[in-house]
């Protein structure tokens, strides 16, 4: 931050005014990179691949001078991860129902892979500096802070199974890969649902853009730009301690499960769009208009 901060003020120091308007912009822009939810497991035979996210968003910004101003805006994007889990995950101390005996459920996740998804919808709060690099090039950088809706929140396995059985310590006897649904081998790709996490968080972010004045008046910009956000707080609403409840035969989903600590997001990538700059002429001053000074009845006298 302090590197960013310490770029900010070069620019400024720096800075021509040629083409560095003040006023009101309008700016469109989509844009694709790495859109991620971060969370680490408890357990050591995993592994993580970011999705390749998509966003759209619509602004607005006021300069206020000819290089900084505000800006408020809204912004659409997909985010997600894929983990590919081999894992196994122990319950002691049961009681069978049947004959009494203690016994541990074993579940083997055997390279399940489940997919995270989310859409998302950013709105950003924002502080400009824009500076001109030439007659139709100039530089705008922003720092954002905003505030984020969950949209739609889903899990779904794709490959991958997993395998129950009981061991009875006493016997040290183990039984798997049995007939019945209860303590057998089941397909992950029929596991779906919503994930458990919260329906909105609060972030930051940078953006940087290069924009390349376009016609006779150059009031129409293309942009080109990149960015980066991440969430702060954890964005788990609740959790469950196992992944797979082999009793009722529920798949609650990685992000639900006692074996992940925190949930947020990262998002980095590049966008195009284009910025327009909207002349809003200000309302010329009244004409000041003489009134006359009251003097006694029936006398008046004009001032100046």
């Amino acid at each position: 931050m302090k590197r960013v901060l310490m770029i900010l003020l070069i620019m400024a120091t720096v800075a021509t005014t040629a083409n560095a308007q003040k006023g009101h912009y309008f700016h469109a822009n989509v844009g694709v990179g790495l859109h991620r939810l971060d969370y680490d497991l408890d357990c050591s035979n995993y592994e993580k691949s970011p999705h390749l996210g998509f966003t759209g968003e619509l602004g607005w910004q006021w300069f206020f001078t000819n290089h900084f101003g505000l800006g408020l805006g809204a912004n659409f994007k997909t985010l997600g991860t894929t983990c590919k889990l081999a894992h196994t995950q122990n319950t002691d101390n049961l009681t069978d129902k049947d004959n009494g005996l203690t016994y541990t459920e074993n579940v083997v996740f055997n390279n399940l892979e489940e997919s995270d998804k989310m859409c998302v919808a950013d709105i950003p709060l924002s502080l400009y500096f824009q500076t001109s690099l030439s007659k139709r090039w100039r530089l705008l950088a922003g720092i954002n802070g905003f505030y984020t809706l969950v949209l739609s929140q889903k899990y779904e396995c794709n490959s991958g199974n997993l395998a129950v059985s009981k061991y009875f310590p006493d016997y040290d006897l183990e039984y798997s890969g049995l007939e019945d649904k209860e303590h057998g081998v089941y397909s992950a790709s029929g596991f779906s649902g919503d994930m458990k996490l919260k329906k909105s968080t609060y972030g930051a972010g940078l953006q940087l853009q290069a924009c390349r004045a376009i016609g006779e008046k150059r009031k129409l910009e293309l942009t080109f730009g990149i960015y980066g956000l991440y969430h702060f707080p954890d964005q788990r609403d609740s959790y469950v301690g196992k992944i797979f409840n082999a009793e009722t035969e529920t798949y609650k989903g990685i992000t639900q499960s006692g074996m992940v600590g925190k949930v947020t997001s990262t998002n980095f990538g590049g966008t195009v769009g284009i910025r327009y700059h909207i002349d809003i002429k200000e309302k010329p001053m009244p004409r000041k208009v003489s009134l006359p000074k009251y003097l006694a009845p029936g006398q008046f006298q004009w001032w100046y």
